[in-house]
């Protein structure tokens, strides 16, 4: 999501998606709820990292 520089219409958009998608899971008896709120987990810490390293490095531009 470019890290927060997208419209916030694009962030709600994702965010229903991305809830529809785990309700459907659970829903159609593929993941138990822990399972899904473990991957949420997961995922946002790994959007954190990728965030905090695309930040340190000069905002993701390369020197040179």
């Amino acid at each position: 999501m470019f890290f927060g520089k997208s419209p916030k219409a694009i962030w709600v958009s994702a965010l229903i998606y991305a809830l529809l998608v785990a309700w459907s899971r659970i829903a159609v008896g593929a993941h138990f709820p822990t399972d899904v709120i473990g991957g949420a987990f997961i995922g946002l810490v790994g959007a954190g990292l990728a965030m905090l390293i695309y930040h340190r490095t000069a905002c993701g531009r390369t020197t040179g």
